[in-house]
């Protein structure tokens, strides 16, 4: 999960405020205080929430890309020992 909230919240700021923001500028979240960027700008909680759903957005998405390859590998294997 932690991955997901670092690139959730990476791809919100790219969203929000754009890619130089991000990359360029260092616009990041503030760990341990909630909706606050690195500039002190404090989000709605509603935008906060947008943040938090591109999170899980992107937690399922990674889930989803885990689980799909190691379903792959596991029938590579399978076919590699009955051949």
């Amino acid at each position: 999960m932690g991955v997901s909230m670092y690139l959730g919240d990476m791809a919100f700021i790219c969203l929000k405020y754009g890619r130089r923001a991000y990359f360029a500028d260092g616009l990041r979240f503030v760990k341990h205080k909630p909706y606050t960027l690195s500039t002190g700008e404090v989000l709605p909680q509603d935008t906060g929430f947008f943040a938090w759903l591109v999170s899980v957005a992107i937690w399922l998405a990674l889930t989803i890309a885990i689980v799909a390859t190691l379903v792959g590998v596991s029938k590579l294997l399978r076919r590699a020992r009955t051949s």
